[in-house]
């Protein structure tokens, strides 16, 4: 886990975004209001883990729980035909780039054998393997 005062400050302004969101929220007299708050909170969780992650392995743990947070979000409206489908849609191509990002980490382990960022320097680009592991993370997170 990565520490500075700049990822910090982003945390904090995440959780107090969080929070005003779910007051407003139980305020506005939302349906499911419990439901919500534990999946705001799920998805905070991710964003944190994500901002703070110093490993290929960590930022997929981050991305993976915040996503599957908003694939539920994106279908809480179980009656609405197109909430149903964006969810569905969502979550295909949720899993579509997930793979694709482990396939990338992947082969950068294969190359350095470890799965940190520092791996990412001592990337040669000449290599096909190397250059294919960067651009599957890179196409994933795109």
């Amino acid at each position: 886990m990565a520490v500075n005062p700049l990822i910090t400050t982003i945390q904090i302004i995440i959780v107090v975004s969080g929070a005003v969101f779910t007051s407003l929220m139980r305020r506005g007299g939302a349906e499911k209001t419990l439901e919500l708050s534990v999946l705001t909170l799920f998805g905070i969780l991710g964003m944190l883990l994500i901002l703070s992650a110093n490993d290929f392995l960590m930022l997929y743990l981050g991305l993976e729980l915040q996503s599957l947070t908003m694939y539920i979000l994106a279908t809480i409206k179980r009656n609405g035909e197109f909430s149903t489908e964006a969810g569905f849609k969502y979550f295909i191509l949720g899993a579509v780039s997930s793979g694709l990002f482990l396939l990338g980490c992947a082969y950068i382990y294969l190359i350095t054998g470890h799965t940190g960022y520092s791996a990412l320097s001592e990337l040669s680009l000449a290599g096909l393997s190397s250059t294919l592991g960067a651009l599957l993370i890179l196409i994933a997170l795109l």
